[in-house]
């Protein structure tokens, strides 16, 4: 690969949600062109995403890429355009839905093709990959690398932890966390999902109601959930202090308005929402699962409740309230943390060195031979 060469990387995206793995997808896309690459992203579905943010990134949407019988068509379109220009010389599938899809174009093109893991796998689910073509997988956490390990045959040498890095801004951090002069804002932030435990989080918030009145809650995220707990706010008569934000381009303006960001999660790969709250100073309550657990030392950087806990996050709840302090000095060391160990600029150079060493050619053919030795 030539110094003046910059290799056409393709992202290759499902639907573009506003969570963390679409956080995910963008910062590479914002980011990567500063380590010599150029980056097209492709989406089957746009989503919630502004047309002013796909237009500013030209982000494409390109649908049915995983409709079966359709695929197969739409993606040799697809491919056609490149006739006459030089194609991507490498696909990063971003989805678990986009793999097939994804393969398919790399082989089409003869060229490699790695897959993020940013969760686990369902009860029935498999991961299904040509090694000859898929040629690294990432997980975002040691728990999802270890998890997709035990669940499945994949060869420890190709599933690879690059975590997953959140925007770092010596300013950020916002208003003082929980003063005296405004009611305080416990929030939660991410897709509506069942997964998620947004409904402990309404429990909590009532009895925090009991003791404190005043306190605002906020939900801020979208999905299939989102009616459900709007009437479980409703029946639970805490309505009036719950405040739902859906549909935003991203989470930073609802983390800001936040004093303490709570993740209720049942099950998580690594919560990159939880570490954009920590870079902002806030003191976070996250339940005890999988990657979560990994980046939040209980009464160091954060606290940590047992997942489905209502009475145990209740109870951390107050106690930040009763003790603001406390709940500063929390949010401090977990910015601290965020810092010195998820930061973009980390996860940027970690993801260009790993394309860089597929692009090589002998490093191409190379898995090619071991693959067909297998």
């Amino acid at each position: 690969m030539s110094a003046e060469e910059r290799p056409l990387i393709l992202l290759l995206a499902g639907e573009l949600r506003m969570r963390g793995g679409t956080a995910y997808t963008l910062r590479l896309k914002r980011g990567l062109a500063d380590y010599g690459f150029d980056v097209s992203l492709i989406a089957e579905n746009l989503g919630q995403l502004s047309r002013e943010l796909c237009h500013k990134l030209k982000v494409r949407e390109v649908t049915h890429m995983s409709t079966p019988l359709l695929n197969r068509a739409v993606l040799r379109l697809f491919a056609a355009e490149f006739e006459h220009k030089p194609h991507p010389r490498l696909i990063h599938v971003q989805s678990r839905r986009m793999i097939k899809p994804g393969m398919m174009l790399a082989s089409l093109w003869n060229i490699p093709c790695i897959v993020t893991m940013h969760d686990y796998l369902g009860e029935r689910e498999s991961l299904r990959i040509q090694p000859n073509i898929c040629r690294r997988v990432i997980a975002v956490s040691d728990s999802v690398r270890n998890d997709l390990l035990a669940r499945t045959g994949l060869n420890p040498d190709i599933v690879q932890v690059i975590r997953s890095g959140v925007d770092l801004d010596n300013d950020a951090g916002g208003a003082e966390i929980l003063p005296d002069d405004r009611p305080p804002v416990i929030g939660t932030a991410g897709a509506l999902e069942l997964i998620k435990g947004v409904h402990f989080f309404l429990g909590a918030a009532k009895k925090v109601l009991e003791q404190y009145p005043k306190t605002q809650f906020l939900i801020s995220g979208s999905g299939p959930e989102e009616m459900r707990l709007r009437e479980l706010a409703r029946s639970l008569e805490v309505e009036r202090s719950v405040t739902f934000v859906p549909s935003l381009n991203d989470f930073s303006a609802a983390i800001e308005a936040m004093d303490i960001f709570c993740l209720p999660s049942l099950k998580q790969g690594l919560g990159s929402i939880m570490l954009e709250a920590m870079a902002r100073g806030r003191p976070v309550i996250a339940t005890k699962t999988g990657g979560v657990y990994s980046v939040v030392k209980d009464q160091q950087n954060g606290l940590i409740v047992p997942a489905g806990d209502v009475d145990n996050l209740a109870q951390r709840m107050i106690d930040l309230l009763t003790r603001p302090e406390r709940a500063r000095e929390l949010g401090e060391a977990g910015r601290e943390h965020v810092r010195k160990e998820y930061s973009v600029t980390r996860m940027l150079e970690q993801t260009a060195t790993l394309y860089r060493e597929l692009l090589k050619p002998e490093t191409q053919t190379q898995k090619s031979v071991s693959a067909a030795s297998e």
